[in-house]
């Protein structure tokens, strides 16, 4: 009892730290939530409105009014701590300290289980030096969420004895529900691990008692109803509000959520495009945990060896750690490469890493002890932190600071990895700009942004133009491509038949900013955001209008600038026509 309190308060001081680090660096960070982690933002603020300042039975439409198809329970979280703290990007990033929470107690729990003590303390310490897990800790994206509560339902799994315990089965069918809640993804990490449990489980029916398999078929089925049936109403009215034009195709690629695609993904297989996941599967997850851990993951799945096959193993390595690489690859069958283009989607299965490393670690650890008695305590100890700064060099190594726009952004979607950016971004002039023309000015000036298809760090001056029109209050109205399109799939869901309403909306804007950047260097893969950024209309309008608009102002982006976007800011208006602006 007494060791199990020194655990608990050297977890409760990691944890004051983490949350002291996580504080200091959410802070003091500038850039604004991105992409995927600016839809779950917006979308929690676009619910906070609806439910709380302004509620109305009919907003509970917006539930199932998504875009991206998320659910909604990640958004909705962090409402008590909005009404304490304010509804703001920091704060809803802070919220996450509750799943690590939740993800360290159940690591602790899992690996304490599995190997003994004091394997859960170093699978807690271990997992918050995985760069992905600590830096999705300070973005506001689901994915910590999904990590910790799976976890949670890996270890009610554990606990529930092959569905013999009835409270335990239970409560891992309605974490499962809060996972499903959280986030579609997590049906694909999870079901890995149903699998692998249900097949234990049937296979062990005759190894019981006739009367005794029938009270396990009511745990089965206690647990598959909380966890499968009341997502899947949810989901049922998600995606069916949802749809997509019959064009919305991306160099060939369709992207719907109807049965028929998981049928051709299935029936289309193919196996070449299923190993060159594979390997990147294994090569992103080295970047994940960084060489030193990816060296004693390699090296726990030889020493471990047979216990692998056991049932609680079992359903560790081939539930929770491998199933991703075929359900994931399944996806080949459209040449999406999934894997590849998002290395966030391997987060979920971290913690398995880390358990299987702290096997390893508590093995050895064993052994030391065994034939070096305390000589072998203190000689663990001094290994343990030399893999702690030996896992800080090589995080320093594979993560520096990045050159360029593009770096950045890509280690902030995919990895999470937040850095304070010191470098005179060209917003700042653009904005400058801009302010002198709309002073004075009663209405707003409406402001309409268009990037070239191959510019994949555009999104990031873009957030940044968001962020600093909000601090200098502005009388600025910004809008994008993007939202144009989304805005007329919301209402009439045909391209085509909006263009007269994108036309509208472009010649009656006071400004166009024309953002570049011939980079080529690729940091997104989200198919709806690529059909979304090409819009056509908007495209063509834009060159067959060109020669009429005059260059106001423009900021030519040169190697040595960190944001190395070039922006072109254009005008209808003849008062406008005088000198040009340059930077």
């Amino acid at each position: 009892m007494k060791k199990n309190k020194h655990n608990f308060y050297f977890l409760a001081m990691v944890m004051l730290l983490f949350a002291i680090g996580n504080y200091l660096v959410i802070s003091s960070d500038i850039i604004p939530p991105l992409h995927d982690a600016n839809v779950c933002y917006s979308d929690s603020i676009r619910y906070f409105k609806a439910f709380i300042h302004d509620f109305k039975v009919d907003n509970l439409k917006i539930l199932f009014t998504n875009i991206n198809s998320y659910s909604p329970l990640y958004m909705l979280a962090p409402f008590p701590f909005y009404i304490i703290f304010g509804p703001t990007a920091n704060v809803m990033a802070m919220f996450n300290l509750f799943y690590v929470f939740i993800l360290v107690v159940a690591l602790y729990k899992i690996a304490n289980f599995l190997y003994g003590k004091p394997a859960g303390l170093l699978a807690a310490i271990l997992l918050l030096t995985f760069p992905s897990i600590v830096g999705f800790s300070r973005v506001t994206h689901m994915n910590i969420a999904i990590t910790s509560i799976l976890a949670l339902n890996v270890y009610f799994l554990l606990k529930a004895n092959n569905y013999h315990n009835k409270v335990f089965s239970l409560w891992a069918g309605i974490t499962a529900l809060i996972g499903g809640l959280i986030g579609l993804k997590y049906i694909i990490y999870f079901a890995g691990i149903v699998l692998v449990s249900l097949g234990s489980s049937f296979c062990s029916q005759f190894l019981i008692p006739k009367k005794d398999r029938k009270r396990v078929l009511l745990n089965v089925a206690i647990f598959l109803l909380c966890a499968i049936l009341f997502s899947a109403l949810f989901y049922y009215f998600l995606t069916s509000s949802f749809d997509l034009p019959d064009d919305s195709k991306v160099e060939g690629r369709s992207y719907n959520f109807k049965w028929e695609g998981f049928l051709a993904a299935i029936t289309g297989f193919k196996v070449d495009s299923f190993f060159l996941n594979l390997g990147n599967y294994f090569q992103l997850l080295r970047q994940h945990i960084l060489f030193p851990n990816f060296l004693l993951f390699l090296m726990s799945v030889f020493f471990i060896g047979v216990n692998l096959f056991k049932l609680n193993h079992r359903i560790i390595f081939f539930g929770w750690l491998l199933s991703p690489i075929l359900l994931l690859s399944l996806l080949a069958f459209a040449n999406l490469e999934l894997i590849g283009t998002q290395p966030r989607f391997l987060l979920p299965v971290l913690p398995a890493v880390v358990i299987m490393i702290a096997g390893l670690l508590s093995k050895l650890r064993r052994l030391m002890k065994r034939y070096f008695l305390y000589r072998g305590e203190i000689a663990f100890a001094a290994a343990v932190v030399i893999v702690l700064f030996l896992n800080y060099g090589f995080f320093l190594k594979h993560y520096p600071y990045p050159q360029n726009s593009s770096e950045l952004l890509g280690r902030r979607v995919q990895f999470g990895i937040l850095r304070p950016v010191s470098e005179r971004c060209p917003v700042s002039g653009l904005l400058s700009f801009l302010e002198a023309r709309v002073m004075g000015r009663e209405d707003k000036a409406y402001l309409l942004v268009i990037f070239e298809d191959n510019n994949n760090t555009a999104p990031l001056s873009l957030e940044i133009i968001y962020d600093q029109l909000r601090k200098r209050k502005l009388k600025i109205k910004l809008l994008t491509s993007m939202g144009l399109s989304i805005y007329s799939l919301n209402h009439l869901h045909n391209f085509e038949e909006n263009s007269n309403f994108i036309k509208k909306v472009f010649m009656s804007t006071d400004y166009i900013l024309y953002i570049k950047n011939k980079s080529g260097i690729k940091t997104m893969g989200r198919v709806e955001e690529q059909y979304y950024r090409s819009n056509k209309s908007l495209k063509e309008m834009f060159f067959k209008k060109k020669n009429k608009l005059k260059l106001i102002w423009r900021h030519q982006a040169y190697p040595q600038d960190f944001f190395n976007d070039t922006l072109l800011l254009f005008s209808f208006q003849p008062e406008l026509s005088g000198a040009t602006g340059e930077e």
